[in-house]
């Protein structure tokens, strides 16, 4: 093959003559040139003159805990950190307060990987640039801390409720200790246990003179079933014996019958009955002072139950509210532990690794790049130009001949 017919056919049949577009932009060379040239003059004169020089600052900030960088990222970390509120705010913060000026600051927020969040401020002043990404990381580091439920606030406020259940705490026990002092509670229980000890006496008392009244009734039958006669029998004056040592056992009575040692053995059956009516009698009376002592005792210990009762209801009630303001400060209390203890961690896991700083390297314009762009590209299309007029060109001239 003839390297002369080097080429490619068109739809239409016709060969399109490859080594000659190379011929013709071998020709044109000056012309791609120069127009590339040009391009790239005029792309460093607007670079260098009338495009404005822009500086960024960038903050870091790490968050080491897992679970605090999972919640953030659910809620939307990047919509938290790049809120208008915050920005805003940080602008204030900066001095920045001429609307056009705010215009040209870009805030811009990437997640290099977990853990790790860039907040950028690209401006035409290298330190407002620094000096509005470290405000704005500020900023965010506080609202990061109130999203995780630990805010300065929150914390001020519980501290203020501990100071107030401890007020609590410590007038309700003032109040207890003070009732406790003035109480007659001891002396009432005192009086009471007292009163019911007596009480208890004077029933049993009244129980035994009952018992020798039944006895000594039994002894009377059983003597009058005897009949008249001037000596008793033995098992009489035994029975007689008897009542007469178990009535002295029986302390504050009077001696109703003689002692066992001057009883007369030969009583006769009405000296007997005479000295049993007497002593029966004498119980009697006994019985019922010692019921009167009964009803006086009961009235006592109604009235010292219910001043117990009165005063025990007024101890038990400041207790419990003693009771209640110890439990309700100590809930209070582990709270503002626990909230110390987040606080803490979330204090650690969030930190501003990185402040920014003036950088004296801008961003833009790339003067470098911006000419070789003008330039490659101004000469790629000046070729495609040239190529497409002789392609153009020769085919009218074949058409015409």
């Amino acid at each position: 093959m003839d390297m002369n017919d080097i080429g490619r056919t068109d739809k239409t049949g016709e060969r399109l003559d490859l080594r000659g577009w190379a011929f013709t932009l071998w020709y044109a060379k000056w012309i791609i040139l120069g127009t590339a040239i040009s391009a790239a003059l005029i792309a460093l004169l607007i670079s260098s003159f009338l495009l404005p020089i822009r500086y960024q600052s960038s903050v870091a900030m790490t968050i080491t805990e897992l679970e605090f960088w999972t919640k953030l990222y659910q809620r939307n970390l990047t919509g938290i950190a790049k809120s208008d509120e915050l920005i805003e705010l940080s602008l204030i913060e900066s001095g920045v307060t001429d609307p056009e000026q705010q215009d040209s600051l870009v805030f811009a927020v990437s997640l290099e990987y977990w853990g790790l969040m860039y907040l950028e401020v690209i401006a035409e002043d290298p330190a407002l640039a620094a000096d509005a990404a470290n405000s704005w990381a500020n900023l965010v580091y506080e609202r990061l801390i109130e999203v995780l439920g630990t805010s300065e606030e929150d914390f001020t406020g519980l501290q203020e409720q501990v100071s107030f259940a401890n007020e609590n705490l410590s007038i309700a026990q003032t109040a207890l200790n003070t009732y406790l002092d003035q109480s007659q509670l001891e002396v009432y229980n005192s009086r009471l246990t007292a009163a019911q000890s007596a009480l208890v006496e004077v029933l049993l008392l009244n129980q035994r003179n009952q018992l020798l009244i039944s006895d000594a009734r039994t002894l009377q039958q059983q003597i009058e079933g005897l009949g008249s006669i001037e000596k008793l029998n033995t098992g009489t004056v035994l029975s007689l014996i008897n009542l007469q040592g178990r009535a002295t056992l029986r302390e504050e009575s009077e001696l109703i019958l003689p002692q066992d040692s001057t009883l007369d053995l030969d009583l006769s059956s009405d000296e007997a009955l005479l000295l049993l009516q007497q002593f029966m009698s004498v119980l009697e009376t006994q019985n019922g002072e010692l019921n009167s002592k009964r009803i006086s005792l009961e009235d006592e210990i109604n009235e010292l139950a219910g001043s117990v009762e009165i005063e025990q209801h007024q101890v038990d009630q400041l207790t419990l509210n003693r009771d209640q303001a110890v439990s309700e400060y100590i809930k209070l209390a582990e709270q503002l532990e626990n909230f110390k203890i987040n606080q803490n961690k979330v204090d650690q896991a969030i930190t501003i690794s990185t402040k920014a700083i003036p950088s004296a390297d801008p961003i833009s314009p790339d003067i470098l790049s911006n000419t070789m762009f003008a330039g490659m590209s101004t000469a790629l299309v000046s070729m495609v130009v040239i190529i497409l007029f002789d392609w153009w060109t020769s085919r009218n001239d074949s058409s015409r001949d």
